[in-house]
């Protein structure tokens, strides 16, 4: 005979136990990964459909020749030059990823949430620059971490010394484009988030903005709780509110464009410098020189506010030093660096010795904290000691006794940096009581826990409260409208945020709503009672047959929540109704099996 015909079975699911060279139709019914010392091999013949799935290798190799066709692929992972894997979810490539590998994302609306921990020099790149991949993209504890030309409804970085985003867009017209989070250096370039409630968001953050698009947004740019961001060359062109700051927060911006020319501000300690009006010619990115894209000096009125901003500007460009090595890949001279940052600790402890009193020596604090957390980092000290030795001489030294409460409050952060977020929420639930009477440093304490039980210890139940008593308690607060924001994320819509507000202290109106509303099978109607009176609740279904009586009885004023169970029931509209003295009124929910 000439030829021999054998069939080989291809592993659809599961580990390879042996070689495997594929070269007909393979469709996977579960993940494939390929171990040490196993090869998988592709050949032009082969045709494999991922579906949801994903070939992963864990120490094997991967062998794709040159016309294999992989159907089905969102997501293709490598390290260096090795293909580590082809991945039907970018979540899946995600999980896998290591330090220093690279995700190559195809273009599609995937719709995709994604969340992306603790792995160190992260490249994440789009297949080109025609693209809307993502539904919510996390990033936690991802340093050096590196994107360009993705898009996703909302990108939120967390706890990144440094992290870079260049050609990205962001897609979410209801709630916050870019959201930074405890990150020391984050530069966005030539990015884009439009008709959103707000583009850019940072909390105890700092942000380099160079030549983006922030217009058409209710809110351009947000900064809080002793955040600075720059902006250069970016546009803000029909944005209700351009520029908004709070508590002992930053912005500066240089050669801007805004709709008259002239930012519309909320808060203090901002600064504006050569900015144009929209439509008005800039240079390109190519033409600008590192003094144009990143000016040195503001003068202002107040004699310590312009030293401050000078020990700005040296600290700004000594981090501008960091992120370019780590961009350009050239080599880092820690010590010189370690050094450049001991200076700025030094100036900034000139300035406090000399202008205690000053608004902006709290600022010099969490500066001073960041550099120092810099320097642990460079130096590879996981305890971060020499950021908890500043933050606990302040607190205990007592020669600043205005700063101790700052000082305390940068103790989360200190929890944050070595990872120990049980500390961080003890540290935080200690502090709400201690200063119970503050509602600026309640409303800060509680946000940041919210933020940490939510994408640090994935607990959604515990952030729900955290940002509930905020609603409840603190609604005139500016931190408020994050917390109503991280609500809505959390699946709240709009009623249901109202009538969280109104049960503060016994509405003054009779209010009730269901959540989740679409449910499966079970979900909650609360409702709220403005004064004491008998309470009938009942579930009927559409053709006004009566299915169950889930309160009947005599109810003080106060706040009250029951489940409906609807495991027994059809897919459908039912109708719940409620009699509460002279009120009465019913509302519509959808069972969805």
């Amino acid at each position: 005979y000439r030829a021999n015909l054998t069939q080989i079975d291809a592993t659809t699911n599961g580990t390879l136990a042996s070689n495997e060279t594929w070269f007909t139709n393979v469709t996977l019914t579960g993940n494939v990964t390929v171990p040490t010392g196993k090869t998988l091999t592709l050949t032009p013949c082969a045709n494999v459909n991922l579906g949801s799935h994903s070939i992963i290798s864990t120490g094997g190799t991967i062998n794709k020749q040159s016309g294999a066709t992989i159907n089905g692929l969102r997501a293709t992972l490598t390290a260096l030059s090795d293909l580590r894997g082809f991945c039907g979810r970018v979540q899946t490539a995600a999980s896998y990823a290591g330090s220093y590998n690279e995700i190559t994302v195809e273009n599609g609306n995937f719709g995709e949430d994604v969340t992306i921990t603790n792995v160190y020099a992260l490249a994440l790149r789009g297949a080109s620059t025609s693209y809307y991949q993502f539904g919510q993209l996390n990033l936690i504890n991802c340093d050096h971490f590196e994107a360009s030309y993705i898009g996703a409804e909302q990108i939120y970085i967390s706890n990144a010394y440094v992290a870079w985003l260049t050609g990205v867009k962001t897609y979410n017209p209801n709630n916050i484009g870019f959201y930074f989070n405890y990150s020391d250096d984050v530069e966005l370039n030539d990015c884009t988030t439009n008709n959103s409630w707000s583009g850019i968001t940072s909390y105890s953050s700092e942000a380099d903005v160079i030549y983006s698009d922030l217009g058409d947004n209710d809110y351009g740019v947000q900064s809080y709780n002793g955040n600075d961001i720059t902006l250069h060359y970016t546009s803000f062109c029909g944005t209700a509110l351009d520029l908004k700051t709070y508590n002992f927060s930053s912005i500066h911006t240089y050669y801007c464009a805004f709709d008259g020319g002239t930012p519309s501000t909320s808060g203090s300690s901002i600064y504006t410098s050569s900015n144009g009006s929209c439509g008005a010619a800039k240079m390109s990115l190519s033409e600008q020189t590192e003094n144009d894209k990143y000016p040195i000096l503001i003068d202002t009125d107040n004699p310590p506010d312009s030293v401050f901003e000078k020990i700005y500007a040296n600290y700004f460009s000594v981090n501008k030093k960091l992120i370019n090595a780590f961009k350009n890949k050239t080599p880092l001279d820690k010590e010189a660096l370690c050094s450049d940052y001991e200076n700025v600790v030094d100036d900034y402890k000139n300035f406090i010795e000399n202008n205690p009193d000053s608004p902006s020596a709290r600022k010099a604090i969490v500066y001073i904290t960041r550099c120092l957390r810099k320097i642990d980092n460079l130096h590879e000290d996981v305890n971060a000691t020499g950021m908890r030795n500043f933050l606990t001489d302040i607190k205990e030294n007592k020669k600043y006794p205005a700063l101790v409460p700052a000082a305390e409050r940068l103790m989360i952060d200190y929890c944050i940096t070595v990872n120990d977020y049980t500390g961080a929420i003890e540290t935080s639930n200690n502090l709400i009581e201690k200063y119970k009477s503050d509602d600026d440093y309640v409303c800060d304490v509680l946000y940041n826990k919210g933020l940490i039980l939510l994408h640090n210890l994935r607990n959604p139940a515990e952030a729900e409260e955290s940002f509930k008593t905020i609603v409840k308690n603190y609604p005139e607060n500016p931190i408020a409208n994050l917390a109503e924001k991280q609500l809505q994320d959390l699946g709240y819509n709009k009623d249901q945020i109202e009538l969280e507000k109104a049960s503060a202290s016994g509405a003054k109106e009779f209010t009730i709503s269901n959540s989740p509303n679409p449910f499966n099978p079970v979900t909650t109607i609360k409702y709220n009672l403005p004064e004491d009176v008998n309470v009938t609740l009942e579930v009927f279904n559409v053709r006004g047959q009566k299915i169950k009586t889930l309160v009947n009885r005599f109810q003080k004023v106060g706040n009250y929540d029951v489940q409906f169970d609807g495991t027994n029931l059809a897919s459908g509209v039912y109708i719940y109704k409620i009699k509460a003295g002279n009120y009465s009124m019913s509302k519509r929910m959808l069972l969805i099996k």
